[in-house]
């Protein structure tokens, strides 16, 4: 099969965005048309067992959307995605996109999804949330992150509910009765006082006559008495001594053997070369001319659009020479790209004559001198400072806020308000 490109670029010459679009979608459609026709050709010669070999080889896979994959091994596989809570985006995954829109907008199973603040609320406190988060807005799905066991049901209302770790409460209840047991015996002779042997489970109890053996009635004038003690202790027992299961976890924990646990985000597994072309064409979308002199560098470092979503960072913070680490692996997308966000930071000085703050910014990839707000007090009241700016994170996903002042900076707002992919981090 041949592919035609419809243009052709010329060394030295500016290249036009669209026809650079539309030789890699030539391409594209190309090689889906070739992968189509392997599909379709008569294996009525071959074996299952070939026939499945041959379209496993050809990219061809029998997962459905939404699968559970488990592996104790990591998978390369662009259909798979770990349950990591990761942002999902339309392009070469418009197919999971739509898939999930249509089932949040036919509210065929809505308690799987939740809002973005309770995803981060549930994840913040157990470790993991099983419900997606759909933004209609900006056409993207956060994953569910799945920490632990995973418990099937037959309830569609039970579906990524959350079930808390607990023991049903154990309780013992004990009633001694009446333990208080007396009698007499009377009857028997004795020859001496018995008074002095007054301990013990038996004794004498000698009346006013002193426990003399009376001959006119032919029998002592004792009373021998017993009496059970309604006193005892007792210790609680320790489970651990039962079995040794007892005391190995603070929670409820069966044996288990940790894997990763994978979902399918796409049922036709693309090949890499495919989806290399898929991120290009969306790189390249709606972009000026671009000089074609050097094509494979210049695609590299094309940037996407800007996605406009709105992230507290941090608010209430003091920073008294000293720099705090925030992590935006929550807000930005999981994969190998830098991404450029727009974001703004303010707070207010100390209300003493002469404080100052010297607020920056920084990450990986720009070091501490972007300054980005400072401000000095002149009188007895403090002064409010603002700045905004544009800054690359890197694979590490981390950013920095840091004072060079000694003097307290008073940090009300720190926050970003949209960011965009840009080249990668090689």
């Amino acid at each position: 099969m041949t592919v035609s490109i419809p243009y052709s670029l010329v060394p030295g010459s500016k290249a036009k965005a669209e026809e650079v679009n539309a030789n890699f979608i030539a391409l594209k459609n190309g090689l889906e048309t070739l992968d189509n026709s392997k599909v379709n050709k008569d294996f009525s010669n071959l074996t299952t067992t070939e026939i499945t070999a041959v379209k496993e080889a050809i990219g061809v896979t029998y997962k459905n959307i939404g699968e559970i994959v488990y592996s104790t091994i990591p998978l390369v596989d662009n259909g798979l995605h770990l349950l990591d809570g990761a942002l999902i985006r339309s392009g070469v995954y418009a197919d999971f996109i739509n898939y999930i829109k249509n089932v949040y907008e036919s509210e065929s199973a809505p308690n799987i999804f939740c809002s973005e603040e309770a995803w981060q609320t549930s994840v913040n406190t157990y470790n993991e949330c099983g419900k997606f988060v759909y933004d209609s807005e900006n056409e993207t799905v956060r994953l569910p992150k799945i920490d632990g066991l995973l418990e099937g049901t037959t309830n569609l209302n039970m579906l990524g509910n959350l079930i808390q770790a607990g023991l049903p409460p154990i309780t013992h209840t004990h009633t001694r009765g009446s333990m208080n047991i007396s009698g007499s015996v009377e009857g028997f002779k004795c020859t001496t006082d018995m008074a002095t042997h007054a301990n013990g489970a038996l004794k004498l109890q000698r009346t006013s006559n002193g426990g003399i053996y009376d001959s006119a009635s032919g029998k002592t004038v004792a009373t021998l008495t017993f009496k059970a003690s309604d006193n005892w202790t007792g210790s609680t027992s320790n489970n651990s001594e039962v079995s040794s299961v007892y005391g190995n976890s603070s929670t409820v924990q069966p044996q288990t053997v940790k894997c990763f646990v994978y979902i399918v985000i796409a049922n036709n597994t693309k090949t890499e070369i495919q989806s290399n072309i898929d991120n290009i064409a969306t790189d390249l979308n709606g972009k000026a001319d671009t000089d074609g002199t050097n094509m494979a560098q210049s695609v590299k470092k094309f940037d996407s659009e800007w996605v406009g979503e709105t992230y507290d960072i941090a608010s209430s913070v003091t920073l008294n020479s000293s720099t705090n680490n925030y992590n935006l692996s929550s807000y930005l997308p999981d994969d190998d790209y830098c991404y450029e966000i727009i974001g703004s930071v303010y707070g207010n000085t100390g209300s003493t004559s002469g404080d100052y703050v010297d607020i920056r910014v920084s990450s990986s990839v720009i070091d501490n001198t972007y300054r980005v707000a400072s401000a000095r007090t002149r009188s007895s009241s403090s002064v409010n400072w603002s700045g905004t700016f544009v800054l690359v994170i890197g694979t590490d996903r981390t950013i920095s806020l840091g004072n060079s002042s000694s003097y307290n900076a008073s940090v009300s707002s720190f926050k970003i308000f949209a960011y965009r992919r840009v080249g990668t981090n090689k």
